[in-house]
């Protein structure tokens, strides 16, 4: 995974990750959790940031000129 991150950041400047906390399907088992912590740490290194989907999507709003993506709706 984190090779996979590398080339993302690399050729698109971002990486959208979706985690799904449950422990049968998702990142909730143990050495997941540890996995994913490697990975964030990498993406820290590189100089990334962490954001919410609402986040981005205010600010997109807001550079769009738009009130659509604020929630407002």
């Amino acid at each position: 995974m984190i090779e996979a991150l590398d080339a993302l950041l690399a050729t698109d400047g971002y990486a959208c990750i979706t985690l799904h906390p449950r422990a049968d399907l998702g990142i909730g088992r143990a050495a997941r959790i540890t996995m994913i912590e490697r990975l964030f740490e990498r993406a820290r290194q590189r100089g990334s940031g962490f954001r919410l989907c609402r986040e981005v999507a205010a600010e997109a709003g807001r550079q769009s000129g738009s009130g659509a993506a604020s929630g407002s709706a």
